[in-house]
Order: C-alpha cells, then structure tokens, then sequence
C-alpha cells in the first residue's frame, strides 16, 4: 500500500532486515504460516514404524540400474521393489518369448495383461505395447506374436527387455494415488490422493514429510476433500484405511531408505473392503542421476 511513495520506507526496512509487504492480506497470510509453523514445531515428536523389509532386494535391483547407467525402472522390476517392501501387486511374470508366456499364464491365471518392458519405449499404448484380457492361452500367445510385430514396426531397434503379463485386477475397490517425490531442501515426501480424474482435475492430493508412522497416514488419508468416497459415502463399501495407511507409511520407509529414489509413483493403488484385496496395480520408479 502506498505506492511509490513509500519506496525510500520499504528501502529502509529492507536494508535491515525487516520484512515488507505490498498488502495486509500477505502480511496476515505470512503471520498465519508462522502460527502454524510454530505449532507444528510444537507437537510432540511421532516415531515411525520400521516393517521387515528385504532391502538387499532392494539394493541389487538399483545397483543393476546405476551399473547400466539407466534411471527409469521399468515396471515388472518397480514392482518387484514395491514386494519387497511388503506392497502387494498382482501375481505376474517377465517373458522372453512366446513359449514363455504361455507357460506363465496357466501358472498365473486368467485373465491377463501383457505390457511391453524396454528402456526405449516410454508410452506402451501409442506403439501396441499393451494387450488387455487375455482369457486363454491361445490369446495370450497370439498377444505376444502380434505385439512384438507392432514394436518393431513402430519402434525399430529398441532394446526389449521382455514382455511383463500379470492378473488382470478385479472392478472392485478405490482407485488412489501413492507417491513420492524428493524435494532438495526437505528431502523425501510422500504423496496420497484419490486416483483417476480425482488427482487430474480436482489435485485433492496431500503431502507429508517421509518417513511416516501409521497415526501420519491415517491423517493424510482422512485430510484430502473426497475422504466420504473411501469411507462408505451414500451406502457404497468402506475401504480398509488401516491397510491403506499401512502402505503409505511402507513407501514412505522405502524412500527414506533409499535416497536413490527421485520419484515414485503408484498410480492407481487399488483400495479395497478387504485387506488382502488390496494392492499396487501399476508402479513407477525414477532414480537420481548419478
């Protein structure tokens, strides 16, 4: 306020350290943010769970990655990351032929998906790279042949790990989001929200400092806006926000453990009425450069 006026004050306060600002609006809304800062300092200090965890795992699956220089891990090994940190994912396998998968799929059941695994392709769907319920075993050996003949169509001379099938997931249950991004001053902060549309065009999503405790997450959960659609709203099925809460803090040690990690993302994380239902669909998993 003031206007120019005011410059030679503001240069004044400025050159000893005193704080300016252009309206009382900024001033109470920086106030605020140092109550609230304040209190938070305040709270008694929480614990974090520490879950057995195979962090050797963990370490031979990144020191593979570091050793070939790569900072993507693909999916079927992002997941495998995600078991060893007691996360569930659904029953699946990598394949390296037609033979295979057909082998495979009988062991893991129907139906399933079969996605493409290689460090050259990044959207799996705009190249074919993705076939969805494959009831049988015929489909899925028809799946394999048919898709690697899109791959090298579209993308010549890409490196094919394998091909990763898996159990096809169930309608039931929330989607949600489970995150992790390392931000340089504050360091690892885990991510929770609704899934789908919820975190595109509503970002009803929630962050915290990682690692959390059990207590934390439920809090993160019970934080965002569209809470009522987990917790039974209008007669539909409450989801398990315990178990929920349980893999939020477990990807928030996996982060805290591996300072390695850039970015992590469970998108969707399938929340169900029953624990054991629920589970990590899709994972993905950036490394820092080296």
């Amino acid at each position: 306020m003031g206007g120019e006026d005011v410059n030679p004050g503001r240069k004044i306060m400025l050159a000893n350290g005193l704080s300016d600002y252009r309206s009382p609006e900024k001033a109470v809304t920086v106030l605020k943010a140092m109550c609230d800062y304040a209190d938070w300092k305040a709270m008694p200090e929480s614990k974090s769970e520490r879950y057995e965890v195979d962090k050797t795992k963990v370490s031979e699956i990144i020191s593979r990655y570091r050793k070939d220089n790569l900072v993507q891990i693909n999916e079927c090994d992002a997941k495998a990351i995600l078991q060893a940190y007691g996360i569930k994912t659904p029953a699946g396998a990598l394949v390296k032929n037609a033979r295979e998968a057909e082998s495979q799929s009988s062991k893991i059941g129907f139906p399933l998906v079969m996605k493409i695994v290689s460090p050259d392709i990044i959207h799996k769907s705009d190249v074919g790279g993705v076939a969805l319920n494959l009831k049988n075993e015929k489909d899925v050996v028809d799946a394999y042949t048919n898709m690697m003949q899109k791959i090298n169509k579209a993308v010549p001379g890409a490196r094919i790990t394998g091909v990763y099938i898996e159990k096809m997931s169930s309608g039931e249950g929330k989607e949600t989001i489970i995150g992790v991004t390392r931000d340089p001053q504050f360091g690892p902060m885990v991510m929770f929200g609704l899934g789908g549309i919820f975190v595109e065009l509503l970002k009803d999503v929630t962050f915290a400092l990682a690692p959390v405790n059990k207590t934390d997450a439920l809090d993160m959960i019970k934080s965002i806006k569209t809470f009522a659609l987990l917790n039974g709203y209008r007669g539909q099925p409450k989801i398990d926000v315990d178990k929920l809460a349980e893999m939020i803090s477990r990807v928030s040690q996996l982060a805290a453990d591996f300072p390695e990690i850039k970015e992590l993302d469970i998108n969707p994380f399938k929340a169900c009425e029953q624990a054991e239902s629920s589970m990590a669909l899709d994972g993905r998993i950036t490394l820092t450069k080296v």
